[in-house]
């Protein structure tokens, strides 16, 4: 089977990396890929190509029309047996760029979309969701990373739920194993985070990810607890200003560290004694389940998806999403008792390697896309949703 997968860049984000990770099991499993990419960055080039992969640079003229139209002579190029698309702007000219190509379609939904306020970016979400809404006909079936997503995001397009295959993201149980601890003193060194207790958070600075939280829970933490620092890994997002503004005026300042992007999350979450996760939304949570992989205590924000990904295990506390209060005596709790919350993590690593792990989602996968490839065979007429 060949796969042609659609996304908007090979930025090293969440979705663009969870892809770059899969090709490999993917092509373990009989699935040939080729990734096709419609716009700047491209970190994640080199290693989609180290996974197997080739790659299309579709990079041009920035409308739906240019997009799609560079998208129908890839796929003609390229002639996949399925193409798979990810993100909005992959989905809105992917599916109609491989219908009209005649080629099956399939899109992921990698998390329920933007948080939007003003009331223009409103009326940009109505539009936003019109187009999705109509160009998702096209597609044989749909991928949700989260049970969550699909009821959401279904009920948004009008797609029925038999259509929807949930399908979390995997991630490599080896690069979070006692390889990363081994590194843990230099990336503390590194960064300047000393060798007390440390609390991470990883995550980019946007409104969804409420980082504004985490830093009112911090100043009670960091009053009580003169050897504690606060980390937060992620890149520069909307918030950036508003973050640096409220560091600036906070009174233990110099134990937060904004440290930007790092090379190194593994090591990061473990060294950390707890991660923070104090998201508004979650899609996927990538960082909880990174977390559980490393072994390290969480204290998140009390949300579907989180506890989709958690289960009943302990080492786990989940707090109203908002509410600094609540994140502060979760963090305090975990902390009081160091040795009690490690002991209580030790079935975290085993939940995630056994419902999370690249090997795992990737046979999944695969059947999503043989079963997608029968129903487009056994189609008689139009495929998709009523619009």
């Amino acid at each position: 089977m060949h796969v042609l997968h659609v996304i908007d860049s090979l930025a090293a984000h969440g979705a663009e990396r969870s892809l770059t990770n899969l090709l490999p099991h993917l092509d373990t499993g009989g699935v040939r890929s080729t990734v096709a990419f419609l716009r700047s960055p491209d970190v994640l080039r080199s290693a989609v190509e180290l996974a197997g992969a080739n790659c299309i640079d579709l990079r041009g003229n920035e409308s739906r029309s240019g997009h799609r139209h560079r998208l129908e002579q890839a796929i003609t190029s390229a002639n996949p047996d399925l193409v798979h698309t990810t993100l909005w702007r992959s989905d809105v000219a992917g599916r109609p760029a491989a219908h009209q190509t005649g080629v099956p379609v399939v899109t992921t939904w990698a998390s329920t979309g933007p948080i939007h306020g003003r009331a223009v970016l409103r009326a940009k979400r109505v539009r936003t969701h019109w187009i999705d809404r109509r160009t998702a006909r096209h597609a044989v079936r749909f991928h949700a990373v989260s049970a969550p997503v699909a009821t959401v995001v279904g009920r948004r397009l009008g797609i029925d739920a038999d259509r929807i295959d949930v399908i979390p993201r995997g991630r490599e149980p080896r690069d979070f194993d006692d390889r990363a601890a081994d590194r843990v003193a230099e990336l503390r060194e590194r960064h300047g985070l000393g060798g007390g207790p440390l609390v991470v958070a990883c995550a980019r600075h946007e409104p969804a990810k409420s980082l504004d939280t985490l830093l009112e829970a911090s100043i009670p933490l960091l009053e009580r607890r003169r050897d504690l620092v606060v980390a937060v890994a992620g890149d520069r997002g909307s918030t950036t200003p508003e973050l640096e503004r409220n560091l600036a005026r906070h009174p233990h300042a110099e134990r937060v560290r904004l440290l930007g992007r790092i090379d190194d999350v593994a090591a990061l979450l473990r060294a950390a004694s707890v991660c923070v996760v104090p998201s508004l939304v979650e899609g996927f949570p990538g960082t909880v389940v990174e977390a559980m992989m490393s072994s390290t205590p969480l204290v998140a924000s009390d949300l579907p998806t989180i506890r989709a990904a958690t289960g009943a295990v302990s080492g786990v506390v989940l707090v109203e999403p908002g509410d600094a209060l609540a994140l502060e005596r979760g963090v305090d709790q975990m902390l009081a008792d160091p040795l009690r919350a490690a002991d209580a993590t030790c079935d975290l690593r085993a939940r995630a390697v056994e419902n999370f792990s690249n090997e795992a989602i990737a046979k999944r996968m695969i059947a999503f896309y043989e079963r997608s490839l029968a129903e487009a065979t056994s189609q008689t007429g139009p495929i998709g949703a009523t619009v």
